[in-house]
């Protein structure tokens, strides 16, 4: 019984083992899962990155696509802004020849009379008038062209900034990956501590079992498993290692780029030294050249070869020396290159910044431009309208004035004929009629003579003189009808004209000179009519004339207003030659102005082509700082993809190596539970063959003890003396009862 009940406890002791076993497979189990799970998770963040690095390369592609286009543009454009300042430089020449042209005109016309002057003068005026408005005009159109593209200019510069914003955006979400990367290791180390700490609990675990002498086996066995285990991430660690080794070794690979360029400059310090040391070489083997020289000469004494020879050697001496001071100087321009152009860098910076404030300030200085140039047109419409003003009212008095002496030469006819005609007409008269004078005073002195003896003759001298008198009188009329009318021709044209290049803007005052003209052109059709009632007039005034005395006071009259008229021509004549003057002192004051404004359009042209070139300037800077960055972003891509390549082999050969530990640590398990569980089995075997055999010793023992308990029955029966009898029922008592233990054993062993 006591053997049972320590088997009984042995199995009790198993079964806990074994429940304890199984909890652990089971705790191991999930924690494989987590980490399996973990491992996936690190697996889809990884490939979420490379795809994210997959569409920042492609755009980095785009936008490299769009800075080849944008390029292209803006070197065609460069190209148009080119041929606008080759058109430019044209129109001024064309109008340095026409200034030339105006001096020489000048020149001919001072040369000339006062009439053709003016006509020519006004008709070279209008020209260079057009031709200056053109120029304006044009001027205008290229300056409008030029803001236009100083906007797309401002819009590329704005473009570029986005997409350097953007390229600062890639390395910061770079530098995060690399963050997230260092991270994903950091919890990667974390978890092989966690699990090195189980494992120092499981050898704890371990040892406390040692201690029971019953388990050795399971122990030994568990031992085993842990051996491999750790084994197992030893060789993890070691990988991990490698990991961060590989690293490292990146790292370093980066550190020696940067040492590369300090190398650099140290291996052109390094050939300086080997230039120098080449030069005392060459010295030493110039002393030995002049020893073994002085040796030949006391040998051979006048050999001219060795001269020729040392000659030649001399001249490649300074062949060297030349060709090593340049390269020392080339190196040395090489260094100041180089301080160069990191002082750039380092300008360029603060140039950015200062480009940002000037172009602001640009905007500013165009704008109050505009606002300029708009308050000169205000003004110069403002004086315009002011000069239509004072044409009119000129007009207006001119107007009066004709009648006025009209009337004052009606009133003065009368008294005019009551006068002497021959003292007040001679001192009157203008040398340009002295032939009609003399022979008007032959005829006065023959009809005062001889009032009352008139003959025929007389008559018909009389008659012949006044005919000629008439004739010569209307040929002047016509002549100076045709004058104004060409005069009152000329002057509404060159007005409009005028006004026309000065206001090509104002099509309501247009229409108004419009009407001007017209009434004007109707004024001169009213005169022609005057003119061709006078010519009547006077025909008929001819046919009714008679040689009385009457008559002859009356065509004496009709002289001396006749000359009275043409001296109020000539008068006029000399004013409207003033008026022509002072409108030409005018024209040259506003040739001189335009001439000045064209001046100053001319400077500010300077300064925007100036503004352009610098613009220019600063756009290739950027350009050159974006290749520059370009280059940068694609190096530190390639390095990107490479440690992607690196982290996808590692990755590779861990999920190899991990899957390889499963199947082992599944495989040792399973192998371990079927040793526990064939040990189990063979130990169950031989104690249930124990039992068994037991069962038969208890059923033998049992069947005996029925056969005496039978034995003693029969005794009873066939004995019926008192003392016998009692000794046998004791006998009996005591067969039962063991057999009772007996069954109870036997029921005991069959539950077993």
């Amino acid at each position: 019984t006591k053997q049972m009940e320590q088997l009984e406890e042995n199995e009790n002791q198993l079964k806990s083992k074994l429940g304890e076993m199984n909890q652990e497979l089971n705790e191991r189990k999930r924690e494989f899962k987590e980490l399996k799970e973990q491992m996936e998770k690190e697996k889809e963040k990884m490939n979420k990155l490379t795809e994210k690095i997959k569409q920042l390369e492609e755009k980095e592609n785009q936008l490299k696509l769009e800075l080849g286009k944008k390029e292209k543009e803006l070197d065609e454009k460069k190209k148009e802004l080119e041929k606008e300042k080759e058109t430019i430089n044209k129109l001024t020449e064309e109008k340095k020849q026409l200034e030339e042209k105006e001096n020489q005109l000048k020149l001919e016309l001072g040369k000339k009379d006062e009439e053709h002057k003016n006509d020519k003068l006004t008709k070279q005026m209008k020209e260079q008038e057009e031709k200056k408005n053109q120029l304006n005009l044009e001027l205008g159109e290229k300056v409008k062209e030029l803001d236009e593209k100083k906007k797309e200019l401002k819009e590329l510069q704005e473009e570029l900034e986005k997409e350097k914003d953007k390229n600062d955006k890639l390395t910061e979400e770079m530098k995060k990956l690399e963050e997230k990367k260092n991270q994903l290791n950091l919890e990667r180390g974390e978890k092989v501590k966690e699990l090195e700490k189980k494992k120092e609990l499981k050898e704890h675990q371990e040892e406390l079992e040692k201690e029971k002498d019953k388990n050795d086996k399971l122990t030994k066995q568990m031992k085993q498993l842990e051996e491999k285990k750790n084994q197992l991430n030893l060789e993890l660690g070691e990988k991990v290692k490698e990991f961060d080794e590989k690293k490292k070794e990146l790292k370093e690979h980066q550190e020696e780029l940067e040492k590369e360029k300090v190398t650099s400059e140290k291996s052109r310090s390094d050939k300086n030294d080997k230039l120098t040391e080449e030069m005392k070489k060459l010295e030493e083997k110039k002393n030995q050249l002049n020893l073994e020289r002085g040796e030949k000469v006391k040998e051979l004494g006048k050999n001219d070869k060795l001269t020729e020879e040392m000659k030649q050697l001399e001249e490649k001496e300074n062949q060297l020396n030349l060709e090593l001071g340049e390269k020392v100087k080339e190196l040395d321009e090489k260094k100041k290159e180089l301080k160069e152009h990191q002082e750039e860098l380092e300008k360029e910076k603060g140039k950015n910044d200062q480009l940002r404030t000037t172009q602001n300030k640009v905007q500013d200085e165009l704008e109050k431009q505009k606002q300029d140039l708009l308050q000169q047109l205000k003004e110069a419409q403002t004086e315009r309208e002011k000069n239509k003003q004072d044409l009119q009212s000129v007009e207006n008095k001119m107007t009066q004035k004709q009648t006025f002496d009209e009337t004052e030469s009606i009133r003065h006819r009368i008294t005019r004929s009551l006068l002497k005609a021959s003292k007040s007409n001679q001192e009157d008269l203008s040398p340009m009629s002295s032939s009609s004078e003399v022979e008007q005073q032959k005829v006065m002195e023959k009809v005062k003579q001889e009032p009352e003896k008139q003959t025929n003759d007389h008559k018909a001298e009389k008659k012949k003189l006044y005919k000629n008198k008439e004739e010569q009188d209307n040929k002047e009329n016509v002549k100076s009808n045709e004058q104004k009318r060409q005069c009152e021709k000329d002057k509404p044209t060159k007005q409009t004209q005028q006004e026309e290049t000065q206001l090509n803007f104002a099509p309501d005052e247009r229409k108004k000179e419009q009407e001007t003209e017209k009434l004007e052109e109707e004024k001169g059709k009213l005169k022609e009519k005057e003119n061709e009632r006078g010519k009547l007039k006077g025909k008929k005034e001819n046919d009714c004339k008679t040689a009385t005395e009457h008559e002859q006071m009356i065509l004496v009259c009709r002289y001396s207003d006749y000359q009275s008229n043409k001296q109020k021509r000539q008068f006029n004549h000399q004013k409207k030659n003033i008026d022509q003057t002072d409108k030409n002192v005018k024209l040259t004051k506003q040739m001189k102005q335009l001439e000045e404004k064209e001046n100053q359009l001319k400077l500010k042209l300077g300064k925007m082509n100036q503004e352009l070139d610098e613009r220019k300037r600063e756009f290739e800077e950027l350009k050159e700082q974006k290749e520059k960055e370009k280059d940068k972003n694609v190096k530190l891509t390639k390095q990107m993809k490479q440690l992607e390549e690196k982290e996808n082999q590692l990755k590779l050969k861990l999920a190899g190596k991990n899957q390889q530990l499963q199947k082992d640590q599944l495989q040792s398990v399973n192998n371990q539970l079927h040793d526990t569980l064939n040990k189990v089995k063979a130990e169950l075997e031989t104690q249930k063959d124990q039992l068994v055999q037991k069962l038969q010793d208890v059923e033998t023992k049992r069947k005996e003890n029925k056969e005496e308990v039978q034995m003693v029955v029969k005794k009873i029966t066939e004995k019926e003396n008192s003392d016998d009898k009692d000794l046998l029922l004791k006998e009996k008592e005591n067969l039962l009862h063991s057999q009772w233990k007996l069954d109870e054993e036997k029921k005991h062993y069959e539950r077993q």
